[in-house]
């Protein structure tokens, strides 16, 4: 046997003789897991319009169905979106506008006379007593102006939302022009931090906006990463405008002058497209209006030239300093609860694949803190940032072949897999784990142009409640009838693995700082890494020792006075 699978075995005899007993996990077909409440009482699913709010602890589902043709349709909230007491954050064709369920109904929030395409609500705080969300001021439009504007909504006496807050934001994005969206997706616990983010006026770049209310209650506003736009300081030129209006031919024709136009091309088309009988307008018009059209077309082809040269300047630096910027993808956000960091997934194109036709979306997830502005990249790994819970950012991985979710846990510049945390968490975990969530899928093969069956092991994108005690994650399944599946893990009424107990002898645990807790009659304390390479040995340990040990799952070894020795497996 390895030295890795000795290890293992060892800690799962010590589980299976005195493990805490664990709550058997919960399998949800054609259900995705976005959300579950802090206290882990509430889980919504979305998928394709229908939504489906879960009583985690009774069991009970709410199901608000889409229509056979999408309407009614539902859409959750972009950000944290349930309440420890239920409500839920939603838009949905039945009202139109952003709205939320709690206690069996729906209601609207306030919006005046704001439109209905792009507001929602996006999230709420704990106790429900403030919701953040987006605004809809203006109807989708090409003009040059901005559409959605970021608010807040604060719970009334009487239960319901007052009138919207508009939060601060600034007028012109980083070319000067007005930004098509300005958004608020995530609150913290207290409500005084909001995050959202910038839709430039092209509607292609992306960069957060915080808006944090300070103790006289007014609200301001920081851009976390305006420092790092435009490193290498292009200087934008002056934004052209629009186009000049090219003149039209049909205004200097009468209305004589159209039909005999439109004789002329019905008999064009009739000959086949003879290019001998193709009709010119100017053709048609008298020498006055033939005389003023070209006028006018050589004064608009002169401006436009003038335009043209201003605008390929303009165009050109935005792309310079777009290359050269960080990009975030829309809506990608996860708020810590005390406010205090946000994480977002930076996006770029990789065009350095000759091979490739075209250039290759990564997507790495940044943590910037809002203390000291102080940014963790987690480059090693393509991740998308999805919720924050027990200091750990939430991200998931796409497979690029079946697009199924991974999920990992991100703390302090260091990475975990879910599937290594859940096994960490007992054998009788584990043993579900690898009999849910592995598969044989069909993968094409490139290479060998075949199609393949490959076995994969796909843990989901993960979502938890504050501490951690219960997890949920959802991920397409390319191995069934290709509906999402979800997964949810609670561990409250379980000790977890990290607090059993070997025969009645003295616990062993990493505490919260990092530090191993050693119980009585421990004679020797040895810790491994999972392939079985001992790290740490240490005589006499005494009750507290020191480890600086990266975050992940370890085999810790005890041997006690009398001779017997325990095996666990623990999550740092």
């Amino acid at each position: 046997m390895k030295k890795s699978l000795l290890f293992l075995s060892m800690a799962a005899a010590a589980v299976a003789v005195c493990g805490a007993e664990q709550k058997e996990p919960a399998f949800y077909s054609n259900t995705a897991i976005q959300n579950v409440s802090p206290n882990g009482k509430w889980a919504v699913s979305e998928v394709y319009g229908t939504v489906v709010l879960i009583n985690i602890e009774t069991g009970e589902e709410v199901v608000f169905q889409a229509g056979e043709v999408g309407s009614p349709y539902y859409n959750l909230g972009m950000g944290n979106v349930l309440s420890d007491d239920g409500l839920l954050l939603c838009q949905t064709e039945a009202t139109g506008k952003a709205c939320y369920y709690h206690n069996g109904e729906w209601k609207e929030l306030y919006n005046g006379d704001a439109g209905d395409v792009n507001g929602s609500a996006n999230g709420i705080t704990p106790d429900g007593s403030r919701i953040c969300g987006n605004l809809d001021i203006v109807e989708m439009t090409m003009e040059d102006v901005t559409m959605v504007l970021p608010a807040v909504w604060d719970r009334q006496a009487d239960g319901s939302y007052g009138e919207y807050v508009i939060l601060p934001h600034p007028e012109l994005d980083f070319t000067g022009r007005a930004p098509q969206y300005i958004t608020a997706v995530a609150i913290s616990d207290d409500g005084r931090t909001v995050v959202g983010q910038i839709v430039d006026c092209r509607g292609t770049f992306h960069y957060p906006i915080v808006y944090t209310q300070g103790a006289d209650g007014e609200w301001s506003y920081t851009l976390p990463t305006e420092s790092l736009i435009n490193p290498n300081h292009v200087v934008m030129p002056e934004n052209p405008g629009e186009s000049p209006e090219r003149p039209q031919p049909t205004s200097y024709l009468n209305d004589e002058e159209k039909a005999a136009y439109q004789e002329a091309f019905d008999a064009w088309v009739a000959s086949g497209y003879d290019p001998e009988l193709y009709p010119e307008y100017v053709d048609f018009m008298s020498p006055e209006n033939r005389a003023e059209y070209e006028a006018a077309k050589e004064a608009y082809d002169a401006a436009y030239l003038v335009w043209s040269e201003k605008y390929n300047a303009f165009d050109e630096a935005y792309w310079q300093i777009y290359d050269s910027s960080p990009n975030f993808e829309f809506n990608q956000i996860a708020l810590s609860p005390d406010g205090k960091a946000f994480a977002m997934t930076n996006f770029y194109e990789d065009d350095s694949d000759p091979t490739s036709w075209m250039p290759v979306p990564v997507d790495y997830v940044w943590v910037i803190s809002l203390e000291g502005d102080e940014i963790t990249k987690y480059d090693s790994l393509q991740l998308s940032a999805k919720a924050w819970a027990d200091g750990y950012v939430l991200a998931a991985d796409v497979d690029p072949d079946s697009r199924c979710f991974n999920g990992y846990l991100l703390k302090d510049g260091e990475y975990i897999s879910l599937y290594d945390y859940l096994c960490g968490k007992g054998e009788s975990i584990k043993e579900w784990v690898d009999l849910n969530m592995t598969h044989e899928t069909e993968v094409y093969d490139w290479e060998t142009d075949q199609v393949v069956i490959k076995t994969v092991t796909f843990t989901g994108l993960p979502v938890a409640s504050r501490d951690m005690k219960v997890i949920a994650s959802w991920t397409n399944s390319t191995w069934g009838d290709f509906a999402p599946e979800s997964y949810l893990f609670d561990f409250r009424d379980s000790a977890g693995i990290s607090s059993v107990k070997a025969d009645n002898k003295g616990v062993v645990a990493f505490e919260a700082n990092g530090d191993l807790t050693v119980g009585e009659g421990v004679a020797e304390l040895a810790v491994y890494d999972l392939g079985g390479v001992c790290l740490l040995r240490v005589a006499n340990p005494g009750a507290n020792v020191s480890c600086d040990f990266a975050r992940g799952v370890y085999v810790i070894k005890a041997t006690y006075a009398d001779g017997s020795v325990t095996a666990i497996k623990a999550v740092k």
